[in-house]
């Protein structure tokens, strides 16, 4: 986990304060149960520990498949971000499809589908095992040249990124947003 998520942790909960308090004067959205997001913020914050220990061992691999890799995009400059930008969605497009349907993956990740309802802190609800099955699908990443810093950066953004897709009220907001 990168310095980048873990500075948003107080902008993640002052976003789930916010979406609370707007839920309730939204009848019509299910809103929040207290069991349900504590549920949620407890795995989030376990993940937190676990992404950690996690990142002792990826960084490793990552670095290894670095020393090999077959292309050097940095020198793209800048461009190499842009590349990154979607080379990164692409590899966590197939982690996210294959935890899916690969029912041992499916394992690993369905705690964070368990809620019954959809809202931020539901985002907070972090599997604890996809930290160790997830780098093999960004191993890709430092073989065609990103370095292991540039590759958990494009991870921090997408986890970032993801927080957001994991609410109701995004459909509700007004229009221009």
């Amino acid at each position: 986990m990168s310095n980048l998520v873990l500075f948003s942790i107080p902008a993640f909960i002052i976003l789930v304060a916010l979406e609370v308090f707007w839920a309730r004067k939204h009848p019509e959205v299910k809103g929040y149960e207290l069991r349900d997001t504590a549920a949620s913020l407890s795995m989030g914050l376990i993940n937190v520990g676990i992404a950690a220990g996690a990142k002792l061992l990826a960084i490793p691999f990552y670095t290894v498949l670095y020393e090999h890799r077959v292309v050097d995009v940095l020198a793209l400059g800048p461009a190499a971000w842009g590349v990154l930008f979607v080379a990164e969605d692409f590899c966590y497009y197939w982690f996210h499809r294959v935890h899916h349907e690969v029912r041992l993956l499916w394992a690993a990740h369905v705690n964070h589908h368990s809620s019954k309802h959809y809202n931020l802190a539901t985002a907070l609800r972090q599997p604890l095992l996809t930290p160790f099955t997830g780098p093999i699908f960004w191993a890709v990443l430092p073989l065609v040249g990103f370095p292991p810093w540039m590759v958990l950066t494009a991870q921090a953004w997408s986890l970032l990124y993801q927080f957001w897709i994991h609410t109701e009220a995004i459909d509700r907001m007004p229009r221009w947003f």
